[in-house]
């Protein structure tokens, strides 16, 4: 995990890390793509902050590794039948992900999930249980004070722990699966304006950003000038 936070340090990028620090948060640009405005010193910036959120909350994770608060899942969710549910049986993804046998799949839940489960709790305050053959999330961690992720995302997050992270290696492991947790926790897509969505992004998120957000290299194309207002004010008095 030190490793890793390193990393992170040695891929920042100062200019951009000073314009989060600083900026002001305008507006959305752009539900469906994940696109907001902000502001730094004279200059008007489009961000990709679905990209952005998925750094911070890794981030996060690396922070804060092993001392997280915990969301409390109400009655547990069975993670075999979730995944089969809106994964494996939905018709929209069926062309996008590899098959698996049932069996198959009840085998991995058990490896990944509850034979893990110690890593799981200790690492990350993710809780699981066994109940009647079945393997049960109880918790999942808490990264932002009065966040709650998107829990339509969930199903797709089980899925992506099973099949996109390496198991084989502890750091790449680890590391892989603080990158499925932060992209749980980014907001999702929407097709219209989202006042609750743009309330969470301004009041929430953002400030957390510009409190302690190390902007990394990889986010520069994440990151594009539009305006700058003195620009802007000449066009408007010649207008």
């Amino acid at each position: 995990v030190k490793e890793l936070r390193k990393e992170v340090e040695s891929n920042m990028s100062k200019e951009l890390t000073q314009l989060f620090s600083q900026h002001t948060f305008v507006g959305i640009a752009d539900y469906s793509r994940r696109l907001c405005c902000i502001q730094y010193d004279v200059k008007l910036y489009l961000v990709d902050y679905g990209a952005v959120l998925a750094e911070m909350f890794y981030q996060i994770g690396l922070a804060d590794f092993a001392n997280f608060g915990k969301i409390e899942i109400e009655g547990g969710v069975n993670i075999k039948k979730l995944i089969s549910e809106e994964i494996l049986d939905n018709e929209q993804l069926k062309n996008q992900i590899e098959p698996i046998a049932d069996g198959e799949l009840k085998s991995l839940v058990v490896q990944r999930f509850l034979d893990m489960r110690d890593m799981w709790t200790e690492y990350f305050n993710i809780e699981i249980e066994e109940r009647d053959g079945e393997v049960i999330l109880v918790t999942m961690p808490l990264f932002i004070s009065g966040y709650i992720p998107p829990w339509a995302k969930l199903s797709l997050f089980l899925w992506r722990v099973i099949k996109r992270v390496d198991w084989e290696d502890e750091k790449k492991c680890l590391a892989g699966i603080l990158r499925q947790i932060a992209l749980f926790h980014v907001p999702p897509m929407q097709k219209s304006t989202d006042l609750d969505t743009l309330n969470c992004i301004e009041n929430l998120l953002f400030p957390a950003i510009k409190r302690k957000f190390i902007a990394t290299n990889n986010l520069a194309g994440d990151v594009v000038e539009i305006a700058n207002l003195p620009g802007l004010y000449k066009v408007f008095e010649r207008c």
